[in-house]
């Protein structure tokens, strides 16, 4: 899976790639290998050893301007025989894409992304633009984190991270993020000087609270609650005295009622569970991100729903929105849960058929591992 992370240059691409990538793989016991300035010293003694040990960091000057022999500008740099014990290979996360991966992109390079998947690997690209991209890698692209200074409302503690399905895919999930302090000693990410370096920011640009037109208008509702509460307190505002009169209460027998225990049922159908399509015959766990913050863990699911047309992607946030309940079993199970009824879901099956040349076990293991769809594409 080629995945991507774009946006200005302070946008909190650094920040996103590894608070939300690179220590939740590590943390997961993957290898991962990247040219983002890490501090491993840091890592280590937050994380231990055995995190540390699974980090390689390749070494980059990104003020070579021209040079031909960039990292991970050649197959090479890609390939690694670490694997995990389900088959799964490295994690690679490539700062600065555009300058390998441009539109000046070597043949041989294309060719090794639109194979990668052989190697059991995932790429994270990291760039400014997608238009800097070769046009064959955007093709390949399947999610892209995009990453927005939220400077035009006067913060530079947050910024808003948006998901999108492809380049040419609709927006699936937004999310304003804070930026956490304790995570900052991790990386570095202006490599052309040894210090922190803080942006200057618009002297004209004030948080929308701070306008001249919000304080009036806090003003003003604190007005007229205070009129009202004027008006009211000494009586009908219309000079009539009003009698209360207090209501008899008369005491109603307790019926006691039994209450019959309702009982989870499978469900007939998978239209309970995605009413907004006309029909369904299957679904599957198409995509699971795993994030790790302290001692909280939440997922973020996209589901491929098939009807006898179509297939469409749902995301979990879509399916809570319906009030359907999600458990996550493991990587590859799920239990949606809706008005007593309930389905399980499962990763996409893998398609068994002849095979007419002999592959290497790794290629065997890793593509059953990834999973395929009904027509044996790689999802």
């Amino acid at each position: 899976m080629i995945n991507l992370i774009m946006g200005r240059p302070g946008g909190g691409k650094s920040y996103e790639a590894v608070v939300y990538h690179v220590i939740p793989a590590v943390q997961s016991g993957r290898k991962v290998i990247t040219n983002l300035p890490l501090n491993l010293q840091a890592i280590e003694a937050a994380f231990g050893h055995q995190a540390v040990s699974l980090i390689k960091v390749i070494d980059t000057d990104f003020h070579g301007y021209g040079s031909d022999n960039k990292p991970f500008s050649s197959p090479d740099d890609y390939k690694d025989d670490w694997r995990s014990d389900d088959g799964k290979g490295s994690l690679v996360v490539v700062d600065e894409a555009h300058m390998v991966c441009g539109r000046d992109a070597k043949k041989d390079l294309l060719e090794f992304y639109s194979m990668h998947r052989h190697m059991g690997i995932d790429i994270l690209l990291l760039t400014q633009s997608d238009r800097k991209l070769h046009r064959d890698v955007r093709d390949m692209i399947e999610i892209v984190y995009r990453c927005i200074k939220n400077t035009a409302l006067g913060s530079d503690k947050t910024y808003t991270k948006k998901v999108l399905m492809g380049l040419r895919g609709d927006v699936v999930n937004t999310e304003q993020r804070k930026y956490e302090k304790a995570y900052f000693k991790f990386y570095q990410s202006h490599t052309a000087s040894n210090s922190a370096v803080k942006e200057a920011t618009a002297s004209d640009v004030k948080p929308f609270w701070k306008s001249k037109l919000v304080f009036m208008l806090v003003i003003c509702v604190i007005l007229s609650v205070a009129g009202l509460f004027n008006l009211f307190k000494d009586g009908s505002p219309f000079g009539v005295k009003q009698v209360r009169v207090e209501p008899k209460v008369v005491p109603v027998p307790e019926v006691r009622q039994v209450k019959k225990e309702k009982v989870d049922m499978p469900a007939q159908s998978l239209l309970s569970f995605f009413p907004f399509l006309t029909d369904v015959s299957k679904a599957y766990i198409t995509a699971m991100n795993v994030t790790r913050s302290g001692d909280k863990t939440t997922f973020d699911m996209l589901f491929k729903v098939f009807d006898k047309k179509d297939r469409y992607y749902v995301p979990d946030k879509t399916l809570a929105d319906m009030q359907v309940k999600i458990q996550v079993i493991n990587e590859c199970l799920v239990k949606l849960m809706k008005d007593n009824q309930f389905v399980y879901l499962t990763c996409p099956p893998i398609t068994d058929e002849k095979i007419k040349e002999d592959k290497k076990v790794s290629e065997v293991v890793s593509n059953s591992f990834l999973g395929s769809s009904d027509n044996g594409e790689a999802i």
